[in-house]
C-alpha cells in the first residue's frame, strides 16, 4: 500500500514529531535516507517495462553512434535488463561470434573484418556509465535549451546551465565584472523560457529551486527549429544527475555512425531505487511503514540528545519492523530438495 507524505503527518504520533513544523519533513527524511541504507525493503526494488512509465528507459544514441539509455531520477541503479523491440520481451539467447574481443564482465566488443555492413559488430551487454548525465538524450546539433513548465511559478524562479557551445568553448553571461559561468533563465516569468546561446552537447550542470510542478528540457535546433525533449525534472530536483548505461547488442547489421535506427527501442529492467526526499504531500513514503518511522523518528530524537544507548534500541526495533514486513511481503520460502541421478540416496525410504 502507497503511503504519500500527507498521509505520514496524519497518521503519525505526534509525541515522536519535532515541535518545530519546519524540522517534520527533515527529520521523516533523515530516517527514511537511514532505512534505504539499511537494507533492501519492499518497494525499493521494482520492475519496469518498457516504455510504461519513462521516456528515460526508450534507447537514444549519443553524438558518436553509441546506443544508451538513462535510469529515471528515482532509481538508483540497474539490477538486471535487457532490451527488445517496442513491445515486446527481449530474446532470450543471442548468438555471437568472436574474432577478436575485449571482454569486461558481460560486456562485449569485437572486430569482424569483412562483414556485410560494418566492421565493427557488438555482443549482447550493458555497460554502466556513472552518475552524472543532465539529461536523458544527448544534443546532437547545435541547438537552444528551451524550458517548459507545467505550471505557473509565483515568484520568479532561476535556472541554471552550464555547457559548451558548438565550438566547445565555455559558455558566459554578462559583461565585465558581472560576467558568471553558464546561462540563467527565469522560468516564472512565462511558460516556455528559452535561452539565446546555442549549446553543442547536453548541459554539463543544471541547478534550480524547488518548483510548483515539473519542468521539460527540450533542445531547439538552430538550423531547423524542430524541438526534442531531451531531460525533465521533478519539483523536489535541485541538482539533475543520472545515472547512464550503454548498451551492447544493437545487433549485426547496425552501423553505429550513420542514420540507420536501432533496432530495439526499450529496455525491460528490474532496478534499485534511489532514496529521494520527500517535498510535496503528494510524494510517496518508501518503504512506506508508519509504525517503523514512528520507531525511527524516536531513534532520531534520542540520537540529538546524546543518548546512543536509547537511541540505538528505537533503530533496532524499527528494522526489526521493516524486516517483518519483507518476510510477509516476499512470502514464505518453500524448500525444494532434488537428488542427483545414481547417488543411492532416492532408495532410502527415510528421504
Amino acid at each position: 500500500m502507497k503511503i504519500l507524505l500527507s498521509d505520514a503527518l496524519a497518521q503519525l504520533d505526534p509525541s515522536v514529531l519535532p515541535a518545530v513544523q519546519n524540522l517534520q519533513v527533515p527529520w521523516i527524511n533523515r530516517c527514511l535516507e537511514t532505512f534505504f541504507g539499511e537494507g533492501k525493503w519492499a518497494r525499493t526494488t521494482i520492475k519496469w517495462k518498457g516504455l510504461s512509465t519513462s521516456a528515460m528507459f526508450a534507447i537514444q544514441r549519443d553524438n558518436c553512434g553509441n546506443a544508451f539509455f538513462t535510469l529515471p531520477r528515482g532509481m538508483l541503479s540497474l539490477l538486471a535488463g535487457a532490451y527488445g523491440q517496442t513491445g515486446q520481451q527481449p530474446r532470450p539467447n543471442y548468438r555471437v561470434q568472436f574474432s577478436t574481443a575485449e571482454i569486461q564482465g558481460q560486456w562485449h566488443r569485437y572486430g569482424n573484418s569483412g562483414g556485410a555492413v560494418s566492421d565493427e559488430y557488438w555482443g549482447r551487454g550493458i555497460l554502466d556509465m556513472g552518475d552524472g548525465f543532465t539529461c536523458f538524450a544527448d544534443i546532437l546539433e547545435p541547438s537552444y535549451l528551451q524550458v517548459i513548465t507545467e505550471t505557473t511559478e509565483t515568484n520568479a524562479t532561476n535556472v541554471l546551465f552550464r555547457g559548451r557551445d558548438p565550438n566547445g568553448n565555455e559558455i558566459f553571461s554578462g559583461s565585465g565584472p558581472g560576467t558568471t559561468i553558464g546561462v540563467t533563465l527565469n522560468i516564472g516569468a512565462s511558460t516556455t523560457t528559452q535561452t539565446t546561446q546555442q549549446f553543442g552537447s547536453a548541459p554539463y550542470t543544471i541547478q534550480k529551486p524547488v518548483t510548483n510542478g515539473p519542468i521539460y528540457l527540450y533542445a531547439v535546433s538552430a538550423a531547423t527549429g524542430i524541438s526534442t525533449l531531451i531531460s525533465q525534472f521533478d519539483p523536489g530536483d535541485t541538482a539533475p544527475g543520472f545515472r547512464r548505461y550503454q548498451l551492447g547488442g544493437t545487433g549485426r547489421g547496425f552501423q553505429p555512425y550513420n542514420n540507420t535506427p536501432i533496432p530495439y527501442a526499450t529496455v525491460h529492467a528490474i532496478v534499485k531505487r534511489r532514496f529521494v526526499p520527500v517535498v510535496a504531500n503528494s510524494d510517496e513514503i518508501i518503504p512506506s511503514s508508519i509504525v517503523a518511522l514512528e520507531s525511527g523518528l524516536q531513534g532520531r530524537r534520542y540520537d540529538l540528545q546524546g543518548d546512543s544507548k536509547t537511541a540505538d534500541e528505537y533503530w533496532a526495533e524499527a528494522i526489526h519492523r521493516l524486516n517483518s514486513e519483507l518476510t510477509e511481503y516476499n512470502g514464505a520460502a518453500t524448500p525444494q530438495v532434488i537428488f542427483q541421478r545414481d547417488t543411492g540416496l532416492a532408495r532410502i525410504p527415510s528421504i
